[in-house]
Protein backbone atom coordinates (compact mmCIF):
# COMPACT_ATOMS: atom_id res chain seq x y z
CA UNK A 1 0.00 0.00 0.00
CA UNK A 2 2.82 2.38 0.90
CA UNK A 3 4.34 1.71 -2.53
CA UNK A 4 1.15 2.77 -4.33
CA UNK A 5 0.66 5.86 -2.18
CA UNK A 6 4.20 6.99 -2.99
CA UNK A 7 3.58 6.35 -6.71
CA UNK A 8 0.34 8.32 -6.62
CA UNK A 9 2.01 11.22 -4.86
CA UNK A 10 4.69 11.25 -7.55
CA UNK A 11 1.99 11.41 -10.22
CA UNK A 12 0.20 14.23 -8.43
CA UNK A 13 3.28 16.29 -7.58
CA UNK A 14 5.23 18.46 -10.00
CA UNK A 15 9.00 18.45 -10.14
CA UNK A 16 10.34 20.41 -7.20
CA UNK A 17 12.05 23.43 -8.70
CA UNK A 18 12.55 26.93 -7.48
CA UNK A 19 9.18 28.69 -7.66
CA UNK A 20 8.64 32.42 -7.82
CA UNK A 21 5.96 34.28 -5.91
CA UNK A 22 3.34 36.44 -7.59
CA UNK A 23 1.49 38.85 -5.30
CA UNK A 24 -1.37 41.19 -5.98
CA UNK A 25 -4.70 42.70 -5.03
CA UNK A 26 -8.17 42.11 -6.50
CA UNK A 27 -10.68 44.96 -6.49
CA UNK A 28 -14.09 45.66 -7.95
CA UNK A 29 -13.93 47.72 -11.13
CA UNK A 30 -15.35 51.21 -10.66
CA UNK A 31 -15.56 51.18 -6.87
CA UNK A 32 -12.05 49.80 -6.07
CA UNK A 33 -13.62 47.80 -3.23
CA UNK A 34 -11.45 44.80 -2.27
CA UNK A 35 -12.90 41.49 -3.45
CA UNK A 36 -12.54 38.81 -0.77
CA UNK A 37 -12.59 35.05 -1.38
CA UNK A 38 -11.88 35.41 -5.11
CA UNK A 39 -10.21 32.36 -6.63
CA UNK A 40 -6.74 33.01 -8.04
CA UNK A 41 -5.34 30.10 -10.05
CA UNK A 42 -3.64 28.73 -13.14
CA UNK A 43 -6.47 27.29 -15.21
CA UNK A 44 -6.19 23.54 -15.71
CA UNK A 45 -3.89 23.04 -12.73
CA UNK A 46 -4.03 22.17 -9.03
CA UNK A 47 -2.27 25.46 -8.25
CA UNK A 48 -4.72 27.95 -6.78
CA UNK A 49 -5.40 30.21 -3.83
CA UNK A 50 -7.96 32.78 -2.60
CA UNK A 51 -7.88 36.46 -1.76
CA UNK A 52 -8.15 37.51 1.89
CA UNK A 53 -10.55 40.10 3.33
CA UNK A 54 -8.38 42.89 1.91
CA UNK A 55 -8.42 41.34 -1.57
CA UNK A 56 -4.74 40.37 -1.31
CA UNK A 57 -3.27 37.17 -2.71
CA UNK A 58 0.00 35.37 -3.33
CA UNK A 59 0.54 32.42 -5.61
CA UNK A 60 3.67 30.57 -6.61
CA UNK A 61 4.61 30.14 -10.26
CA UNK A 62 7.17 27.92 -11.93
CA UNK A 63 9.35 28.67 -14.93
CA UNK A 64 6.55 29.09 -17.45
CA UNK A 65 4.66 32.39 -17.30
CA UNK A 66 1.21 31.08 -18.12
CA UNK A 67 -1.83 33.33 -17.54
CA UNK A 68 -3.30 33.71 -14.05
CA UNK A 69 -7.10 33.57 -13.80
CA UNK A 70 -9.17 35.38 -11.17
CA UNK A 71 -12.77 34.23 -10.70
CA UNK A 72 -15.44 35.10 -8.17
CA UNK A 73 -19.18 34.56 -7.89
CA UNK A 74 -20.99 37.67 -9.13
CA UNK A 75 -18.07 38.83 -11.30
CA UNK A 76 -16.73 38.13 -14.75
CA UNK A 77 -13.50 36.12 -14.68
CA UNK A 78 -10.34 38.02 -15.60
CA UNK A 79 -7.24 36.55 -17.22
CA UNK A 80 -3.92 38.19 -16.37
CA UNK A 81 -1.44 37.50 -19.16
CA UNK A 82 1.28 39.90 -18.01
CA UNK A 83 2.49 39.97 -14.41
CA UNK A 84 5.72 40.57 -12.52
CA UNK A 85 7.55 38.56 -9.88
CA UNK A 86 9.08 41.78 -8.53
CA UNK A 87 6.04 43.97 -7.85
CA UNK A 88 2.37 43.39 -6.94
CA UNK A 89 -0.25 43.00 -9.66
CA UNK A 90 -3.55 44.88 -9.38
CA UNK A 91 -6.60 43.20 -10.88
CA UNK A 92 -10.08 44.69 -11.35
CA UNK A 93 -13.11 42.43 -11.60
CA UNK A 94 -16.19 43.62 -13.46
CA UNK A 95 -19.46 42.82 -11.63
CA UNK A 96 -22.08 40.82 -13.48
CA UNK A 97 -25.32 42.71 -13.97
CA UNK A 98 -28.07 41.25 -11.84
CA UNK A 99 -30.40 40.66 -14.77
CA UNK A 100 -32.95 37.88 -15.07
CA UNK A 101 -32.33 35.67 -18.08
CA UNK A 102 -35.26 35.52 -20.45
CA UNK A 103 -37.60 32.70 -19.53
CA UNK A 104 -39.32 30.79 -22.32
CA UNK A 105 -43.06 30.54 -21.70
CA UNK A 106 -44.59 27.31 -22.94
CA UNK A 107 -43.00 24.41 -24.79
CA UNK A 108 -39.63 25.29 -26.30
CA UNK A 109 -39.28 21.91 -27.99
CA UNK A 110 -37.08 20.16 -25.42
CA UNK A 111 -37.95 18.80 -22.00
CA UNK A 112 -35.87 19.70 -18.93
CA UNK A 113 -34.40 16.21 -18.51
CA UNK A 114 -33.45 16.12 -22.21
CA UNK A 115 -31.68 19.47 -21.86
CA UNK A 116 -29.75 18.21 -18.86
CA UNK A 117 -28.79 14.92 -20.55
CA UNK A 118 -27.60 16.78 -23.66
CA UNK A 119 -25.58 19.29 -21.63
CA UNK A 120 -23.95 16.54 -19.57
CA UNK A 121 -23.11 14.48 -22.66
CA UNK A 122 -21.63 17.37 -24.65
CA UNK A 123 -19.86 19.13 -21.77
CA UNK A 124 -18.43 16.09 -19.94
CA UNK A 125 -18.11 13.72 -22.92
CA UNK A 126 -19.02 10.11 -23.56
CA UNK A 127 -15.93 8.21 -22.38
CA UNK A 128 -16.03 5.91 -19.36
CA UNK A 129 -14.28 8.67 -17.39
CA UNK A 130 -16.86 11.23 -18.43
CA UNK A 131 -19.66 8.85 -17.49
CA UNK A 132 -18.14 8.48 -14.01
CA UNK A 133 -18.49 12.25 -13.48
CA UNK A 134 -21.19 13.92 -11.44
CA UNK A 135 -22.00 17.63 -11.52
CA UNK A 136 -23.04 18.11 -7.91
CA UNK A 137 -24.79 21.44 -8.52
CA UNK A 138 -26.47 20.72 -11.85
CA UNK A 139 -29.60 22.51 -10.58
CA UNK A 140 -27.62 25.79 -10.69
CA UNK A 141 -27.21 25.50 -14.48
CA UNK A 142 -29.74 27.52 -16.48
CA UNK A 143 -30.47 25.64 -19.74
CA UNK A 144 -32.43 27.14 -22.62
CA UNK A 145 -33.30 25.73 -26.03
CA UNK A 146 -34.01 27.86 -29.11
CA UNK A 147 -36.06 25.67 -31.44
CA UNK A 148 -35.68 28.18 -34.29
CA UNK A 149 -31.90 27.68 -34.38
CA UNK A 150 -31.89 24.25 -32.70
CA UNK A 151 -29.38 25.55 -30.16
CA UNK A 152 -29.03 24.56 -26.52
CA UNK A 153 -27.34 27.19 -24.33
CA UNK A 154 -26.11 26.91 -20.74
CA UNK A 155 -25.46 29.60 -18.16
CA UNK A 156 -24.31 29.31 -14.56
CA UNK A 157 -23.58 32.14 -12.15
CA UNK A 158 -21.75 29.77 -9.82
CA UNK A 159 -18.78 27.50 -10.52
CA UNK A 160 -19.69 23.96 -11.52
CA UNK A 161 -18.45 21.33 -9.07
CA UNK A 162 -17.55 18.15 -10.94
CA UNK A 163 -16.64 14.89 -9.20
CA UNK A 164 -14.67 12.55 -11.47
CA UNK A 165 -14.80 9.18 -9.73
CA UNK A 166 -12.52 7.17 -12.06
CA UNK A 167 -9.78 9.83 -12.29
CA UNK A 168 -10.21 10.87 -8.61
CA UNK A 169 -10.37 14.61 -9.14
CA UNK A 170 -12.81 17.31 -8.12
CA UNK A 171 -12.97 20.08 -10.73
CA UNK A 172 -14.20 23.59 -10.02
CA UNK A 173 -15.26 24.87 -13.46
CA UNK A 174 -16.14 28.51 -14.16
CA UNK A 175 -18.27 28.20 -17.29
CA UNK A 176 -18.11 31.26 -19.56
CA UNK A 177 -20.00 29.97 -22.57
CA UNK A 178 -21.81 26.85 -23.79
CA UNK A 179 -23.72 26.48 -27.05
CA UNK A 180 -24.64 23.25 -28.77
CA UNK A 181 -26.21 23.74 -32.21
CA UNK A 182 -27.90 20.57 -33.35
CA UNK A 183 -27.32 19.74 -37.00
CA UNK A 184 -29.46 16.63 -37.24
CA UNK A 185 -32.55 15.95 -35.15
CA UNK A 186 -34.77 12.89 -35.01
CA UNK A 187 -38.17 13.46 -33.40
CA UNK A 188 -39.95 10.22 -32.57
CA UNK A 189 -43.00 10.02 -30.39
CA UNK A 190 -42.50 13.56 -29.15
CA UNK A 191 -38.95 12.80 -27.98
CA UNK A 192 -36.06 14.78 -29.47
CA UNK A 193 -32.87 12.82 -30.22
CA UNK A 194 -29.72 14.78 -31.07
CA UNK A 195 -27.61 12.93 -33.61
CA UNK A 196 -24.86 15.44 -34.35
CA UNK A 197 -24.12 19.09 -33.73
CA UNK A 198 -21.66 21.94 -33.42
CA UNK A 199 -20.33 22.58 -29.92
CA UNK A 200 -18.73 25.73 -28.55
CA UNK A 201 -17.85 26.04 -24.87
CA UNK A 202 -15.21 27.78 -22.81
CA UNK A 203 -14.25 28.43 -19.22
CA UNK A 204 -11.52 28.18 -16.61
CA UNK A 205 -11.08 25.37 -14.14
CA UNK A 206 -9.10 24.20 -11.14
CA UNK A 207 -8.36 20.63 -10.00
CA UNK A 208 -8.26 19.18 -6.50
CA UNK A 209 -7.09 15.56 -6.13
CA UNK A 210 -9.41 13.34 -4.12
CA UNK A 211 -8.05 11.56 -1.06
CA UNK A 212 -7.58 7.81 -1.59
CA UNK A 213 -6.16 5.35 0.94
CA UNK A 214 -7.15 1.94 -0.44
CA UNK A 215 -4.20 0.36 -2.29
CA UNK A 216 -6.34 -1.34 -4.94
CA UNK A 217 -8.26 1.87 -5.62
CA UNK A 218 -5.01 3.82 -5.93
CA UNK A 219 -3.74 1.30 -8.48
CA UNK A 220 -6.97 1.65 -10.50
CA UNK A 221 -6.78 5.45 -10.46
CA UNK A 222 -3.15 5.39 -11.61
CA UNK A 223 -4.09 3.11 -14.52
CA UNK A 224 -7.12 5.24 -15.45
CA UNK A 225 -5.10 8.44 -15.48
CA UNK A 226 -2.48 6.87 -17.74
CA UNK A 227 -5.20 5.69 -20.11
CA UNK A 228 -6.80 9.15 -20.20
CA UNK A 229 -3.39 10.70 -20.81
CA UNK A 230 -2.50 8.49 -23.77
CA UNK A 231 -3.31 10.29 -27.02
CA UNK A 232 -4.57 13.37 -25.20
CA UNK A 233 -4.02 16.95 -26.28
CA UNK A 234 -1.82 17.41 -23.20
CA UNK A 235 0.45 14.54 -24.22
CA UNK A 236 0.65 15.86 -27.79
CA UNK A 237 1.67 19.38 -26.72
CA UNK A 238 4.26 17.98 -24.31
CA UNK A 239 5.66 15.77 -27.09
CA UNK A 240 5.98 18.82 -29.34
CA UNK A 241 7.87 20.91 -26.80
CA UNK A 242 10.12 18.04 -25.71
CA UNK A 243 10.77 16.96 -29.33
CA UNK A 244 9.30 13.56 -28.58
CA UNK A 245 6.57 12.94 -31.18
CA UNK A 246 7.98 9.56 -32.25
CA UNK A 247 8.44 8.30 -28.69
CA UNK A 248 4.87 9.30 -27.81
CA UNK A 249 3.42 7.70 -30.95
CA UNK A 250 2.29 10.85 -32.75
CA UNK A 251 2.90 11.65 -36.43
CA UNK A 252 2.39 15.14 -37.83
CA UNK A 253 1.66 15.98 -41.48
CA UNK A 254 0.91 19.18 -43.37
CA UNK A 255 -1.96 19.59 -45.84
CA UNK A 256 0.20 18.18 -48.62
CA UNK A 257 0.67 14.96 -46.60
CA UNK A 258 4.31 15.86 -45.94
CA UNK A 259 5.61 14.61 -42.61
CA UNK A 260 6.70 17.36 -40.21
CA UNK A 261 9.00 17.20 -37.22
CA UNK A 262 8.38 18.80 -33.82
CA UNK A 263 11.48 20.99 -33.92
CA UNK A 264 14.26 21.82 -36.36
CA UNK A 265 14.23 23.40 -39.84
CA UNK A 266 11.03 21.60 -40.82
CA UNK A 267 9.53 21.70 -37.34
CA UNK A 268 6.15 23.03 -36.27
CA UNK A 269 7.55 24.48 -33.02
CA UNK A 270 9.26 27.88 -32.97
CA UNK A 271 11.56 28.78 -30.05
CA UNK A 272 12.10 32.51 -29.44
CA UNK A 273 15.11 34.32 -27.96
CA UNK A 274 13.69 33.83 -24.43
CA UNK A 275 13.53 30.06 -24.97
CA UNK A 276 9.72 30.16 -25.02
CA UNK A 277 7.93 27.70 -27.31
CA UNK A 278 5.27 28.52 -29.90
CA UNK A 279 3.30 26.25 -32.20
CA UNK A 280 3.38 27.58 -35.76
CA UNK A 281 -0.25 27.26 -36.84
CA UNK A 282 -0.23 27.78 -40.61
CA UNK A 283 -3.28 26.27 -42.27
CA UNK A 284 -4.02 22.97 -40.56
CA UNK A 285 -1.66 20.51 -38.93
CA UNK A 286 -2.75 16.89 -39.26
CA UNK A 287 -2.09 14.50 -36.35
CA UNK A 288 -2.16 10.70 -36.40
CA UNK A 289 -2.13 8.58 -33.25
CA UNK A 290 -2.86 4.82 -33.21
CA UNK A 291 -5.44 5.00 -35.98
CA UNK A 292 -6.98 8.25 -34.79
CA UNK A 293 -6.79 11.38 -36.95
CA UNK A 294 -7.03 14.94 -35.63
CA UNK A 295 -6.24 18.42 -36.90
CA UNK A 296 -5.14 21.72 -35.43
CA UNK A 297 -6.04 25.13 -36.79
CA UNK A 298 -5.69 28.56 -35.30
CA UNK A 299 -6.83 32.15 -35.45
CA UNK A 300 -3.24 33.34 -34.90
CA UNK A 301 -0.03 32.44 -36.67
CA UNK A 302 1.61 31.26 -33.43
CA UNK A 303 0.22 29.76 -30.21
CA UNK A 304 2.14 29.70 -26.91
CA UNK A 305 2.81 26.18 -25.58
CA UNK A 306 4.76 24.86 -22.56
CA UNK A 307 6.42 21.66 -21.34
CA UNK A 308 3.44 21.01 -19.06
CA UNK A 309 1.07 20.70 -22.02
CA UNK A 310 -0.43 24.19 -21.66
CA UNK A 311 -1.50 25.89 -24.89
CA UNK A 312 -2.95 29.34 -25.50
CA UNK A 313 -6.60 29.79 -26.56
CA UNK A 314 -5.54 30.48 -30.19
CA UNK A 315 -5.62 26.75 -31.02
CA UNK A 316 -8.72 25.05 -32.47
CA UNK A 317 -8.96 21.26 -32.47
CA UNK A 318 -10.71 19.07 -35.04
CA UNK A 319 -11.22 15.34 -35.47
CA UNK A 320 -10.79 12.61 -32.87
CA UNK A 321 -9.19 14.83 -30.23
CA UNK A 322 -12.42 16.86 -29.99
CA UNK A 323 -14.06 13.80 -28.42
CA UNK A 324 -11.96 14.49 -25.31
CA UNK A 325 -14.10 16.69 -23.08
CA UNK A 326 -14.15 17.90 -19.48
CA UNK A 327 -14.53 14.37 -18.12
CA UNK A 328 -11.20 13.34 -19.69
CA UNK A 329 -9.09 16.24 -18.41
CA UNK A 330 -5.99 15.92 -16.25
CA UNK A 331 -4.18 18.75 -14.44
CA UNK A 332 -1.01 20.16 -15.98
CA UNK A 333 0.94 18.87 -12.98
CA UNK A 334 0.20 15.28 -13.97
CA UNK A 335 3.48 13.38 -14.37
CA UNK A 336 3.20 10.34 -16.63
CA UNK A 337 5.76 7.50 -16.61
CA UNK A 338 5.56 7.72 -20.43
CA UNK A 339 7.26 11.12 -20.43
CA UNK A 340 11.01 10.96 -20.93
CA UNK A 341 11.53 14.30 -19.19
CA UNK A 342 10.25 15.70 -15.91
CA UNK A 343 7.23 17.99 -15.99
CA UNK A 344 8.03 21.32 -14.33
CA UNK A 345 5.72 23.21 -12.00
CA UNK A 346 3.16 25.36 -13.79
Amino acid sequence: MKKYIIQLLCMLSPLLIKAQQVTGKVMEAGTKTPVAKASVYFSGSVNGTSTNDQGLFKIYSGQNKVPIVISCVGYYSTVVNVYSFDKPTTVYLKPKLNLMRQVQIGDDGMKVDEKQKTFIREFLGTSSYAKSCTITNLSDVDLSYDKNTATLSAYCNKPLIIKNKKLAYTITYYLDNFEFSINHIVNTGGKVNMVSGRLIYSGNYLFAPDSITDANEIKKVMSNREDAYSGSRMQFIRALVNNGLDNAGFTVYDNNDKKRTAQGPDGVVFVDVNNENYLAVRGRINIKYKGEVSQIGGSNEFAYITKNGFYSPGITWFGDMTIQRTGDLLPFEYASPQDKKDIPKL
